[in-house]
């Protein structure tokens, strides 16, 4: 395109998306009830009304627009931990091995047996656990957690959505660990994730410890594991404002940087 018809379709394009506040998001919604046939959906509100998703939970979650607009009575005693997950995370996460679990977790609405589940079940289960909660021991134990989220069939059916969205549009080229922790390691090679997702699965954190730690770097002498954090994409997720350059310099090297403190 010609420099000047671009630069004007960029802001037309940047003023519509400015304009989609919550009234005129909450109006679409109704809208949309009255025609959708009673195949009424987040996935397809999304590509009926071309709304981006981030917009939707930028104020409010899905099912907070949907009371507002009349579409439904109540809203889930979780819709803060819904919007936080969002907002804070899975807008972040690019993943789809790590929510085709989470599926599988909502699926079943969380009447699940932890007792049985392998360790990447056990290990996913505290990542999820940290994308809701930013903080440890709001919960005894994950089978505290799933009888909790198991009773909020609102929250369930949010969530599932949610997810099943997030996941379709995944992309990021993951393959599977072939490292000596492959036996318990949920995260997948390419994958992306926060770095609370990151401690969580690597054991850092736990339901009852969330790991202090601030730096770029964290280790696990007694497994010889050491975690070393990048951002390539600035203010994707929260924490993540920092202004270390990260960036492929070759296809063999990498240039990280972090505190000066870390050796």
């Amino acid at each position: 395109m010609e420099e000047k018809a671009k630069e004007e379709i960029l802001a037309n394009i940047d003023g519509y998306l400015r304009s989609l506040n919550r009234r005129r998001i909450v109006k679409e919604i109704a809208v949309y009830h009255k025609v959708c046939n009673g195949s009424f959906s987040l996935k397809g509100f999304l590509a009926y009304s071309h709304i981006p998703f981030h917009k939707i939970y930028g104020s409010l979650t899905w099912g907070e627009m949907c009371q507002m607009a009349g579409v439904q009575s109540e809203i889930s005693v979780h819709s803060a931990q819904i919007k936080f997950a969002v907002t804070k995370k899975w807008l972040a996460t690019d993943s789809f091995s790590y929510f085709t679990q989470l599926l599988q977790f909502v699926e079943s609405g969380f009447r699940c047996d932890t007792h049985t589940f392998s360790e990447q079940q056990k290990r996913c289960a505290v990542m999820l656990y940290y994308d809701l909660y930013d903080k440890a021991g709001t919960y005894a134990s994950i089978e505290d957690m799933f009888r909790d989220l198991a009773s909020d069939q609102l929250f369930i059916q949010e969530l599932h959505e949610v997810v099943d969205y997030l996941r379709d549009r995944c992309s990021a080229p993951e393959k599977a660990d072939n490292s000596v922790y492959k036996e318990w390691n949920p995260l997948r090679l390419h994958g992306v994730y926060s770095k609370a997702q990151i401690q969580a699965a690597l054991g850092l954190s736990t339901i009852h410890r969330k790991s202090p730690s601030r730096e770029g770097v964290e280790r696990l002498k007694s497994i010889k594991l050491e975690a070393m954090y990048v951002d390539i994409i600035k203010k994707r997720e929260e924490g993540s404002m920092t202004a270390y350059k990260d960036y492929a310099q070759s296809r063999e090297f990498f240039h990280w940087e972090t505190q000066n403190r870390v050796r």
